[in-house]
């Protein structure tokens, strides 16, 4: 009996995941999968803006890979890929060196802070589980703190939350924290903060939010915020991030007890070591229509990893229903692969986008279509927790948004 062919997945983001599960649909046993995360969740990015205000619990966007891998014959390791050894068919790990037939580079990414001083210091990214709770418990201690405080313009300060970046992640966690502060916070302090004390300013280079979006929506998405309390200090450039305090380029000085990243990301891989891929400005890995390496057609990469070729020459977007899509690709191209037979390229196709601004309001476009208000509030929450896929972390939000509507939000911290 022959050997089955050994696919390694590098990340357990969507790209991974959706690519770790199409290949064994389509090929079955005849392919051994091995897939190599950090860590032992899946990350459910869509959601972790409402982890990091409040919304739900902060461990709920977390979505356990063993759930997923043990009902698929998906093997699991836990370790972090360092470098490539292409030639050798190696890739070596904290966990040792692992040996593939094709390699799948699905490693996503991380937070671009584009060399802005202070940023990486003093900014909190909002990437991660632990990025998450990071910025609720901050958000809470600082509250606490200011309420000891006596210093009116120092309260005011600690009270201040600047967001930098008003693409989605910035709006829609500007969105709600400005709903945890003005719903929650000040109600619960027995009126020792007035609303006034209480600040969100959302930081933008562009003159506008949401530039991917026309621009009937994003006037629309700018009400809601501005209806909300949140200012807009648009058209500004961060210069620098110092311990309380974030600088622009017009010399506005903005106090702030937390800094929140929203800025951008650029593309997270291991090392190379004997092929030199081509890399762009945004540190993504150039690939074929199919979505290997021109260099080493055993070497695919997809998700926010890939920088694929499209007439603009701008690639791909970095979302999450392209990095599913390129994962039901790999299974089928796999599957053509091993046949003998040539897959067609891959093609996106942009179903649409939605952005949250708060419990009852959203704007999208689906279709091409824009909608919003209620209704693409609705179908927002429809979609992500149809998307989310675990059925006991569902509930738990469904709960947690429940609870949302007839109580305050949790505030405790440890």
């Amino acid at each position: 009996m022959q050997n089955p062919h050994k696919v390694m997945i590098l990340g357990t983001g969507f790209a991974g995941i959706h690519a770790a599960k199409s290949v064994r649909r389509q090929l079955g046993e005849k392919v051994s999968v091995t897939l190599l995360g950090e860590k032992n969740h899946f990350v459910f990015t869509p959601m972790l803006h409402e982890a990091a205000s409040g919304v739900i619990a902060a461990h709920l966007p977390a979505v356990p890979v063993r759930s997923i891998t043990a009902k698929n014959g998906i093997r699991f390791v836990m370790a972090k890929a360092m470098r490539i050894h292409a030639k050798d068919n190696i890739v070596e790990t904290t966990a040792g060196n692992l040996p593939y037939d094709t390699l799948l580079i699905a490693t996503g990414a991380q937070t671009n802070y584009f060399g802005i001083a202070g940023a990486e210091e003093y900014a909190l990214p909002l990437k991660t589980i632990a990025d998450a709770q990071h910025i609720r418990r901050q958000l809470i201690s600082r509250y606490e703190e200011a309420l000891t405080v006596k210093d009116l313009t120092k309260r005011r300060e600690l009270m201040t939350v600047v967001v930098v970046g008003a693409g989605p992640t910035g709006v829609e966690f500007a969105a709600e924290v400005a709903s945890l502060m003005h719903d929650t916070l000040c109600p619960a302090c027995d009126q020792e903060l007035a609303p006034e004390d209480l600040r969100i300013c959302l930081v933008n280079r562009s003159p506008r939010v949401l530039d991917m979006y026309p621009t009937s929506l994003q006037k629309k998405a700018m009400r809601a915020l501005e209806k909300k309390g949140v200012e807009l200090h648009l058209g500004e450039e961060v210069t620098k991030v110092e311990e309380g305090a974030v600088w622009t380029a017009s010399g506005k000085r903005l106090g702030a007890g937390t800094v929140v990243w929203a800025s951008g990301v650029r593309a997270h891989l291991p090392e190379f070591v004997d092929i030199t891929p081509e890399i762009t400005p945004l540190g993504r890995v150039s690939v074929t229509n199919e979505l290997h390496l021109p260099e080493d057609a055993h070497i695919y990469v997809l998700g926010d990893a890939a920088h694929v070729p499209t007439k603009d020459g701008r690639g791909l977007p970095m979302l999450a229903q392209v990095a599913q899509q390129q994962g039901a690709y790999f299974g089928k191209v796999m599957k053509a692969r091993l046949l003998g037979k040539v897959a067609k390229p891959f093609q996106a196709h942009l179903l649409g986008e939605l952005v949250s601004l708060g419990r009852h309001a959203a704007i999208g476009l689906v279709f091409g279509i824009p909608i919003s208000g209620f209704v693409a509030s609705v179908l927002w929450k429809g979609v992500y927790l149809m998307k989310y896929g675990f059925m006991p972390g569902r509930l738990r939000i469904l709960t947690d948004w429940f609870l949302g509507i007839v109580a305050r939000r949790d505030m405790t911290i440890e």
